[in-house]
């Protein structure tokens, strides 16, 4: 049986008239509030999009509350209609030009509107109107998929999709590919559309006749160089143009025609093959030096430097911090360098691991749930083949190798089969998370001791957790996939049910996450919000000592509140290391 696959297209909806059916769910104030939620974010992506929403048969009565002062303070007035959809609605709300029929349709209804979702499905195909259903693929026709929007403004959109296979997967992708993208990529895709623009009004000028001639007017694409993206692929891209020293010898139209616009080829090869990083650099006038016989090969690449491979085998326990590259110690920047093997936990963030020569070799652990004996022998077994054949070996962990990662154990197993370990500490994250999360982990008057435990103890059991000390910071690593049974463990322990706390998520990443709340609802936030490896749990007073009031203060309706992204320093490490 065939497996179609969507066509993903980008669709200019500028001016268009969309239709909102419904606000979400009407069951509870909670899930009140996050079907709105999703109904706000829509209504945003609509209006960046240049479309105009209209809200009808809201949900809930405060969901019009909710809409209207999300959108006041940036001077919007969303249309909403205050009554049941009907019909005649998908006909009669769209534009004069359309006769009236609206653009696209989102219904976010309860299931116990099915009947109703079933008749508008069937409306909108005979209408040929776009339609997604929350929830419903069986009612929806498009599907809205995670996607990165350049705030640079260069119009760079990055859209992802596993059609389903991959779940929340697609977010990660997105995150892991907009996340490895050059930083001026803002002025990167600016600059190219800058200069072809520049191009082709160059190109106009010197000859209109040529682009609008009947036999040449499809030569750009054919060429290989064409404005969309399907051409770009023509096995033209590389053909061969003969130089024009003699001017001569061009007889043929369209011959002509490709040394008038070479270019235009010359700018596709730059964007295909140069750094991608320099290309914010590229003008006009780095084209027209092609030209130029006296002009030099332009500028030479920087070298880059390798250092042989070390004759003695040795090995290093290297902490790699919490992610951030400014938290990463210029030891353990050294030791990545100039390592030949690096056995590396499967925690150290890929901004990291981007620093490992492309020549070295890296093995990432397989410490997966219920292979983490098995995993860590097997490193350990590679470590000494490797350290036998001479090799330097680097064992990089997350963290600090002796914050509970095992390097106490790694640095006695391989001592006592001669090889001595050099260690390199690295910011542990139990700590580093406090503060770009922005906890003082102590405080006069509030906290003045701090507590490390670990939520996995040997074979996976839940350690036995310390008693409630009002004036300490307690953090917990590893323990988020065990919430529910940390939070009932210490509840019962005499925690203090309304004690504040934090959880950190892949701190000081691009895409760290802080969630805070009381420990009451620790499961409740975990359930909820998932989880985004490696994170951690905070518990104590601390936790509210540099943040406002609706962000301490929580109750049964509002539970938690997140903060997103971690904006980091910029580090030059154009060093050499010999």
């Amino acid at each position: 049986m065939t497996k179609y696959l969507p066509l993903i297209t980008a669709t200019n909806q500028q001016s268009q008239v969309v239709l909102f059916i419904g606000t979400g769910s009407n069951v509870s104030t909670q899930e009140n509030q996050r079907a709105c939620s999703l109904t706000v974010k829509r209504l945003h992506k609509v209006l960046d999009s240049g479309a105009t929403p209209i809200v009808i048969n809201p949900s809930h009565p405060s969901h019009i509350d909710t809409i209207e002062q999300e959108f006041k303070p940036l001077e919007i007035d969303i249309k909403i209609i205050n009554r049941q959809i009907d019909s005649s609605d998908l006909t009669t709300l769209g534009r004069p030009i359309t006769q009236g029929i609206v653009d696209r349709i989102f219904i976010n209804l309860a299931s116990d509107h099915v009947h109703l979702i079933s008749s508008l499905y069937q409306q909108c195909i005979k209408l040929r109107i776009p339609i997604n259903t929350y929830q419903q693929p069986k009612y929806s026709t498009f599907h809205i998929i995670p996607t990165y929007t350049d705030p640079g403004g260069s119009g760079l959109q990055i859209s992802i999709t596993t059609n389903g296979k991959g779940y929340i997967l697609d977010e990660r992708i997105k995150r892991d590919i907009v996340n490895n993208l050059p930083s001026n990529i803002s002025d990167i895709i600016s600059n190219m559309g800058l200069l072809r623009d520049q191009l082709l009004q160059s190109q106009y000028n010197i000859n209109n006749s040529l682009l609008y001639d009947k036999d040449t007017s499809t030569s750009l694409p054919e060429l290989g160089y064409g404005l969309d993206n399907d051409p770009w692929d023509s096995h033209k891209f590389n053909q061969f143009i003969e130089e024009d020293s003699d001017q001569s010898q061009c007889q043929s139209d369209q011959r002509q025609l490709d040394q008038k616009y070479r270019r235009s080829r010359w700018l596709s090869q730059i964007m295909e093959y140069y750094p991608l990083s320099q290309l914010d650099k590229i003008s006009l006038k780095d084209l027209d030096s092609l030209n130029d016989d006296n002009s030099s090969n332009g500028s030479s690449s920087p070298s880059i430097s390798i250092s042989p491979p070390s004759t003695k085998g040795s090995i290093s326990l290297v902490g790699s911090g919490p992610g951030s590259i400014s938290m990463l110690t210029l030891g353990a920047l050294h030791e990545i360098k100039n390592a030949d093997l690096i056995l590396s936990d499967k925690l150290v963030p890929q901004t990291v691991l981007d620093l490992i020569p492309l020549e070295t070799r890296v093995i990432i652990a397989k410490k997966f749930p219920g292979n983490a004996e098995r995993a860590q022998n097997e490193f350990l077994s590679l470590g000494l083949d490797a350290l036998q054949q001479g090799l330097h070996v680097v064992r990089l962990k997350q963290g600090d190798p002796y914050i509970f990662g095992r390097g106490g154990e790694e640095y006695l197993w391989f001592n006592e089969r001669g090889f001595k370990p050099l260690v390199i500490p690295g910011l542990s994250s139990s700590l580093a998370s406090t503060v770009v999360a922005q906890i003082p982990a102590t405080q006069r008057g509030v906290a003045d001791q701090v507590l490390i435990c670990t939520g996995t103890g040997r074979k996976g059991i839940l350690p036995q957790v310390p008693e409630y000390v009002k004036t300490r910071t307690t953090v917990f690593l590893m323990a988020l996939h065990r919430a529910e049974v940390l939070q009932k463990t210490l509840l019962e322990g005499k925690w203090d049910p309304e004690v504040p706390l934090a959880i950190v998520e892949r701190a000081s990443c691009p895409d760290q996450r802080v969630t805070r709340t009381k420990l009451k609802y620790l499961s409740q936030v975990v359930e909820e919000i998932g989880s985004r490896p490696p994170g951690l749990i905070v518990i104590g007073h601390s936790i509210s000592q540099l943040v406002t009031t609706d962000l301490k203060d929580f109750t049964d309706s509002i539970t938690h509140h997140i903060d997103e992204g971690f904006h980091d320093v910029d580090v030059d490490l154009s060093i050499s290391y010999n």
